[in-house]
């Protein structure tokens, strides 16, 4: 139980390139924000209150959750009247950085802590059939257990880190109820790895390329390394594609560390201007905004170049022609979508 312890078409041919590569219900009343939002509600220098939990985090963090109410979790050895009642909060600090000092300074600041918080148990590792990572990853977890000061009957505040990506997720759990300093613990962990999962897919679907329903992935690339240089000179050197789209690939190809290439079949044709309108609203939908360029130059081959607000980069292409598909060739359109990891400056393209 860990240890514990106190205190389209012509772009297929550019796969030759590629280096081919081979959480949970929610609660029952809680309320979430969207990623990103932020609370103007300051308690004082450097300290924001989430506005529905109202619970405190750091300035310039990234709110991924934000939620009060009576939540549906169930766990053994935690009866269900344990906890009548929760608040919590989940973000991401600037820089991924927060020391256990200054983050029980935000409570302390809050009036949700006494002054020099001393916790009444602590835990660092996993809770076996309690935390639950997702496939491959790696997550280390700190977790610290309170009396709170005047709210609630436990605070629990923890921190789980990304052995990977070195991310660092933090986060504040104010329960009210009959839990015990343990089962106070597990509740508080439980509820964190549900809505930090769900927050999580829900990210990860958002930075994935968009395709019109009834499209079909057909290939996948990763493309990294000296790729990178081939797949540019591969783009400029061809002449069915626009000046417009070679420069964009000009731009922000060289800056790239990794491309992830996929080639989606989609059965008929849709026009050029029922596809941009559909990049525009699906962009708008995923936080990236509209395309912060286009080309609708040549009939028939689209393409839309968005800016992610994580630096990267969405090249999405398309171009009319036959598909293969399990009753033979058809008409159809051939989509092809680079992601383009970064961070990408595409200053260079703005108005071009």
């Amino acid at each position: 139980m860990g240890s514990t312890r106190r205190r389209g078409r012509n772009w297929i041919g550019l796969l030759t390139w590629a280096v081919l590569l081979p959480l949970l219900p929610g609660g029952s009343s809680a309320a979430e924000l969207p990623a990103g939002s932020r609370s103007l509600a300051a308690l004082g220098s450097g300290t924001y209150r989430a506005p529905k939990s109202k619970l405190p985090y750091t300035p310039e963090a990234d709110l991924w959750v934000d939620a009060a109410g009576a939540f549906d979790i169930k766990l053994s050895g935690v009866p269900e009247d344990a906890v009548s009642k929760a608040r919590v909060v989940i973000f991401q600090p600037k820089d991924d950085r927060l020391s256990w000092e200054s983050y029980t300074a935000l409570y302390v600041t809050a009036e949700l802590l006494k002054p020099a918080p001393k916790p009444e148990l602590t835990l660092s590792g996993d809770i076996p059939g309690v935390d639950e990572a997702a496939p491959g990853v790696v997550n280390a977890k700190e977790s610290n257990v309170y009396l709170p000061a005047a709210e609630g009957d436990r605070l629990v505040l923890g921190f789980v880190r990304n052995q990977k990506s070195r991310n660092l997720l933090v986060y504040g759990v104010l329960l009210t109820g009959k839990a015990d300093n343990t089962q106070a613990l597990i509740y508080a962990r439980k509820l964190v790895d549900v809505y930090a999962g769900k927050e999580g897919l829900r990210r990860a679907e958002m930075k994935k390329p968009p395709v019109p329903e009834g499209a079909v992935k057909v290939r996948s690339a990763k493309i990294d390394g000296a790729n990178l240089q081939q797949l540019a000179g591969s783009i400029q050197r061809d002449p069915n594609l626009s000046n417009r789209v070679k420069q964009m690939a000009r731009v922000v190809i060289p800056q790239a560390t990794g491309i992830t290439l996929d080639t989606w079949n989609l059965p008929g044709s849709l026009s050029d201007g029922v596809l941009a309108a559909f990049y525009s609203r699906e962009g708008v939908r995923r936080g990236w905004g509209p395309p912060i360029t286009q080309d609708l130059s040549r009939p028939g081959q689209p393409t839309f170049l968005f800016e992610r607000p994580d630096g990267g980069m969405v090249m999405i292409r398309a171009t009319y022609g036959t598909i293969t598909t399990p009753l033979g060739p058809r008409p159809g359109t051939i989509i092809v979508s680079l992601e383009i990891e970064g961070p990408i400056d595409p200053s260079a393209l703005r108005g071009f």
